[in-house]
């Protein structure tokens, strides 16, 4: 399959398409924001979470099964990430969007019901399944935004993402002192609601049935995927994606406990308040990134944003003081924001426009894997040799991460470059 795209195929591509994809774009961002805030009531709180309400109360263990859950749920997001973008591909973009919050919300409301960390794994497996958002969010809006504002309308969506991880934990935390962790799950529930009423009656999709139709485990497509991960301008961006994705999660297991061991039990508002920091510093990062997009060399971007993201948390290992922990999280905020932004950027470029739901699902592949074991390393690191000692592995995954970037990705974006023109 060719991966150039001609200025004569571009102009085609938009006259065919009446759609405003500014207000698309617009609708979407809302809604994203508003499912990622849903979600964030609850994310940063599962280890207070297992040892409070589902009997687990030692901090390792908590941290631990954290991971363990996390882990499962990324597996199963894994796996099914490309086989529900290849369904969006064949049967709607906009369709996938509502499958993937109607599982976001079925999810949620159950989780508030467990009763025990078993229960749990198996209820964040179930999301990993069903649910999957931001990968159908980035395939619908991409495939209704020109080609060459793409990486913008990327950087815009990211910032959407982690405005609402800004939102999310500080409600979230007030809402854990005033109806509890379960209560926070069911809300978080109705909130998604708010999202697929958005996307049914505002969102609009560009999509027509591929001539072939039919069944979407056809070899075809299956084909089409196993060559688009591999290919040149596609494959060694997934590979980077999913290091730089993967070293900021490691401490997501380690952080809330950390906080509370140095607040005297204060780690709920004080894990809701560091998110919160990385949600505003990243968001602002993001959208600046996407707009920089067309100026500035997204590889150069994504560089400096691993070796800055790196410094940025190795004060980890023995800062104590809870304000510069903050300040901290603040900078290494600002540096993940330009660093997903710029490789989500990259890949809204590589993938073809018949190929943006499978192209996404493997993007999701990618950061469920990353979400998924990072988390489950980082725990059972965390179990074996001290919550500190994550943050000695963070700052060197991420050096690993520039230089694959500076060595792989640079002479490719320039080629996609020249070929987009």
């Amino acid at each position: 399959m060719s991966m150039r795209h001609t200025a004569a195929e571009n102009a085609v591509d938009a006259a065919s398409n009446p759609i405003s994809w500014k207000r698309n774009l617009t609708v979407m961002w809302i809604a994203q924001s508003i499912t990622v805030m849903g979600f964030g009531f609850t994310f940063p709180f599962v280890p207070l979470f297992i040892q409070q309400d589902l009997g687990v109360p030692d901090p390792a263990g908590a941290a631990f099964w954290t991971g363990v859950s996390s882990g499962f749920m990324g597996i199963a997001m894994f796996t099914f990430g490309p086989i529900w973008g290849m369904v969006g591909d064949r049967y709607g973009r906009k369709k996938n969007v509502l499958r993937a919050m109607l599982g976001g919300v079925l999810s949620l409301a159950l989780t508030g019901l467990v009763t025990n960390v078993g229960q749990l794994v198996v209820l964040r497996v179930l999301n990993g399944v069903a649910s999957g958002v931001f990968a159908t969010v980035m395939a619908l809006v991409a495939s209704t935004t020109p080609r060459e504002r793409v990486p913008f309308a990327m950087g815009s969506l990211q910032a959407a993402m982690l405005f609402g991880n800004t939102i999310g934990p500080l409600l979230g935390s007030l809402l854990a002192a005033t109806v509890g962790f379960r209560g926070a799950y069911y809300v978080a529930g109705a909130v998604l609601g708010i999202s697929i009423l958005m996307v049914v009656f505002l969102a609009r999709d560009n999509f027509e049935k591929p001539v072939d139709g039919g069944f979407v485990f056809r070899h075809e497509a299956l084909e089409g995927l196993f060559k688009l991960v591999r290919s040149r301008a596609v494959g060694p961006v997934l590979v980077v994606m999913f290091m730089v994705q993967m070293a900021p999660v490691l401490m997501f297991p380690v952080l809330p406990v950390l906080l509370d061991s140095l607040t005297s039990g204060g780690g709920a508002m004080s894990t809701g308040i560091s998110f919160a920091i990385l949600g505003i510093t990243g968001a602002i990062a993001s959208y600046i990134a996407g707009w920089l997009s067309s100026r500035v060399s997204l590889t150069r971007m994504m560089v400096v944003a691993c070796l800055g993201l790196g410094l940025s948390l190795a004060p980890f290992v023995f800062v104590d003081a809870v304000f510069i922990l903050y300040g901290l999280l603040a900078v290494a905020g600002a540096f993940q924001g330009v660093l997903i932004a710029s490789a989500s950027g990259l890949m809204g470029i590589a993938i073809p426009p018949e190929q943006r739901g499978t192209g996404f699902g493997a993007v999701q592949s990618v950061s469920a894997g990353a979400f998924g074991f990072g988390p489950l390393i980082g725990g059972t690191i965390a179990s074996i040799t001290g919550l500190r000692s994550i943050f000695a592995v963070q700052p060197v995954m991420l050096v690993i991460a520039a230089l694959f970037v500076a060595l792989f990705l640079g002479r490719r974006e320039g080629e996609q470059t020249r070929e987009g023109e």
